[in-house]
């Protein structure tokens, strides 16, 4: 079984996000059982009553069915990109994202390796996420570059976002700090291929190169879109041991990011 294509032609079902998705193939015993028709051995969802449910199930099986196609070409593009496909149960994929219950992605892009430091469970977390403003004052960018450098020295992995500013400040102070492997990691809300702000490509080729990775829940030539920055602020958030918010606008996607760190504790 293709499990990156099923996964995506999956959720392409209506009224199936991530979070019941990975609550019905928790219940299911697998992707597979799922989408065979297998019942849940308990109630998945405690918002959902049983006739909803066993109104969904159907769905998911005949869109996925239908979605399928083109789903395998979405994942055989993304290899032929030279980017790696990671899902759910792959060995591969981060335990710390795997273990949020509102959970990630089923499926994650990627160029570069992931650092090992990003790798394990919540607790033993060796990255450090440095988020905040586009626009930022000089003094916040150096504060930012600095921080990098030294989370970077000390042997942790800077996790962000890859935008300009702050994010972009971090990147660079990490990949300044002589003798790290796999400094940094850039959380895309887009594809690959869409990369924003494209202003910062020769950063992720940069992020790559130096042993880190750039990585998203979307598909290489996904757009990025408003609501796609807001998931991408959980992961970065949720494969970091700590947050820290350098300079930040009230609302802003950093305070965004913090407010989910705070909910991971």
């Amino acid at each position: 079984m293709t499990l990156a294509a099923h996964y995506l032609a999956a959720l392409g079902t209506p009224q199936l996000g991530v979070t019941r998705l990975k609550r019905l193939v928790t219940a299911c015993g697998g992707l597979e059982p799922l989408l065979s028709g297998a019942r849940p051995d308990h109630q998945p969802d405690q918002q959902t009553d049983r006739a909803r449910l066993e109104g969904l199930l159907p769905k998911i099986g005949a869109s996925t069915r239908e979605s399928l196609p083109a789903a395998k070409r979405v994942v055989a593009e993304a290899r032929a990109r030279g980017l790696w496909v990671s899902c759910w149960e792959d060995a591969d994929y981060p335990l710390a994202l795997l273990q949020d219950e509102a959970g990630c992605a089923p499926v994650l892009f990627g160029e570069g390796e992931l650092p090992h430091q990003v790798l394990g469970p919540p607790e033993d977390l060796m990255a450090c996420a440095v988020v905040g403003t586009r626009r930022a004052s000089a003094h916040a960018l150096g504060f930012a570059r600095d921080l990098g450098r030294a989370a970077a020295r000390h042997g942790l992995t800077v996790v962000s976002g890859l935008a300009l500013g702050i994010d972009a400040a971090a990147h660079e102070g990490a990949l300044e700090a002589t003798g790290a492997v796999g400094p940094t990691v850039a959380v895309l809300g887009g594809g690959h291929g869409r990369l924003h702000p494209a202003a910062n490509r020769g950063l992720a080729t940069r992020i790559v190169q130096k042993g880190g990775s750039v990585i998203s829940e979307w598909p290489p030539l996904t757009n990025p879109q408003p609501h796609y920055f807001l998931r991408r602020n959980r992961v970065i958030a949720g494969l970091s041991r700590v947050v820290a918010v350098i300079e930040a606008g009230k609302p802003s996607g950093a305070l965004n990011t913090a407010t989910h760190a705070a909910e991971l504790g």
